[in-house]
């Protein structure tokens, strides 16, 4: 199932935002599925980030996930299909990233009220192994939103230590408080981890452990929302360990080895060239061409590469 809206020029933002819940819901399909969610937001202009997301070695682990991959170009979609992919829905925007990730909050929440569990993750946040026990662990210890660690914005670094990344996080959508708790934290929703960080920080949160560490981090730190007044009052929250999930990776290539599951390197910018070239010298860039021009063409991968054919559309 593929649909579109306008450009976001063309409608105010609370019109866009209830068009994406209504063509989400449609391709959704069934509510009912109990598996946990994936939501991946792709545009053309990272074609090739996703055509390595899908080589990582750990994407053998995907296999119990419902993915749900939302599209921002009608370009991407052939790239997808190539590779045997599909489009779980085409919500057109430019390729501004702050535009292109405010589609996925909304298409999010859809999948939140009906009650389903969904983890955001970015096409650059690579599976180097099954993050499925490190967030089994943090939901048997009551979190009901489990997030890795970073540094934007500003403001959430100075206040917590850490900040919220929104490239890897898990979303308890079945936990009622849970749904109440991201009713609140994404409103207002102008650019989704600036906002996100800014709505935790206004409703409270205290750190079991006083204040974050960010990259020396080895363990899975625990707070709980304040809210004063509000029915996601005392929710808790867990920040996994930056040496499991990591956002600020070292320069060398034995990133698995060092037990990384999830490298979701900073790459100093939001060009693809760049996360490229950040991920060619950390020795995670599978594809068979490491080239870092600005605005490569995206290749066909060779039949050995590609796996086998799977169609997400009403999975």
């Amino acid at each position: 199932l593929s649909a579109s809206v306008g450009h976001p020029s063309m409608a105010p933002p609370f019109i866009l935002r209830a068009l994406v819940a209504l063509l989400a819901m449609g391709a959704l399909g069934s509510t009912t599925d109990d598996r946990p969610a994936i939501v991946l937001v792709v545009n053309n202009a990272y074609s090739r980030l996703f055509l390595n997301f899908i080589r990582a070695p750990g994407m053998r682990h995907m296999e119990g996930w419902d993915v749900h991959i939302v599209c921002t170009d009608g370009m991407i979609q052939k790239t997808l299909r190539s590779v045997g992919w599909e489009c779980r829905i085409t919500a057109h925007t430019s390729n501004v990233p702050a535009r292109v990730y405010t589609r996925r909050i909304p298409y999010v929440m859809t999948l939140v009220r009906a009650g389903r569990d969904v983890l955001i993750c970015d096409v650059d946040a690579l599976w180097l192994d099954d993050p499925m026990p490190l967030l089994l662990d943090a939901a048997n210890n009551g979190a009901g939103i489990i997030a890795s660690r970073g540094r934007s914005p500003p403001a959430s670094l100075a206040k917590f230590g850490a900040s919220v990344c929104m490239g890897f996080l898990f979303i308890r959508g079945s936990v009622p408080q849970v749904q109440a708790a991201m009713r609140s934290l994404t409103r207002p929703m102008q650019e989704d981890q600036g906002s996100f960080n800014a709505n935790l920080v206004r409703d409270g949160v205290v750190w079991d452990e006083g204040k974050l560490q960010l990259a020396p981090s080895n363990h899975t730190s625990y707070g709980t929302i304040q809210a004063p007044r509000k029915s996601h009052a005392g929710l808790r929250i867990a920040m996994l360990p930056h040496t499991r999930v990591m956002r600020y990776c070292p320069d060398h290539r034995n990133l698995q080895s060092d037990g990384v599951i999830i490298a979701h390197c900073h790459s100093g910018g939001k060009k693809q060239f760049l996360k490229v070239k950040s991920l060619s010298k950390r020795g995670i860039w599978y594809m068979d061409d490491a080239s870092i021009k600005p605005y490569p063409q995206p290749r066909a991968p060779k039949a050995s590469q590609a796996g086998p054919k799977r169609s997400l559309v009403g999975s």
